[in-house]
């Protein structure tokens, strides 16, 4: 006599991982075609907000457009059978050792199959459109001046076209320096 037992087992670092996304005030929903049994088990040790199970591909789809109508979505998957949710996601990522097709619908795919990276992606995109907003309004600004300044006559256009060349240099520099903030 014998007894095979077969179990899910999460990731070590998927926990911390869902614990600092909530921290970033992302609601995080396990989205499987497992039972929903398991399921449970898995997304309670995880941790996540929602657990919803037994979900075929079409459902993935459906769910990530369910989920759309509250806000915006990011999708994370590594299987064929997660394809066309990601491909409905406003955001879609795969992991490294994602199947072709999932990386290839993906927007973004991580190096690696570390959850904590998911972090650092949004830790880094909200500091890229923070530099964008910032380089935007000081372009704004800086070249309404000058339009003012080359209406009243306080600066010839030569000089406005020279002022805005150089802007325009200076910005693109201070762009790939490193984000301090």
């Amino acid at each position: 006599l014998g007894v095979i037992a077969v179990a899910d087992t999460i990731k070590e670092d998927s926990a911390f991982a869902v614990k600092e996304l909530q921290k970033l005030g992302i609601e995080v929903v396990m989205l499987t075609g497992d039972n929903e049994k398991t399921a449970n088990a898995i997304g309670k040790q995880a941790g996540v907000d929602k657990v919803i199970a037994g979900v075929l591909p079409e459902g993935k789809e459906e769910t990530v457009k369910e989920l759309q109508k509250r806000g915006k979505t990011a999708m994370v998957g590594d299987g064929i059978n997660d394809s066309p949710a990601l491909s409905a996601a406003d955001v879609s990522i795969a992991m490294k050792d994602a199947s072709d097709i999932a990386r290839e619908v993906a927007d973004i795919t991580l190096l690696s199959s570390d959850l904590n990276d998911l972090i650092l992606l949004r830790e880094l995109s909200s500091k890229l459109f923070k530099r964008i907003e910032d380089n935007y309004s000081f372009i704004i600004n800086f070249n309404s001046a000058l339009i003012l300044l080359g209406v009243f006559g306080v600066l010839s256009p030569a000089t406005t076209a020279l002022l805005h060349n150089v802007s325009t240099v200076v910005i693109s520099g201070m762009s790939t320096r490193k984000y301090l903030k």
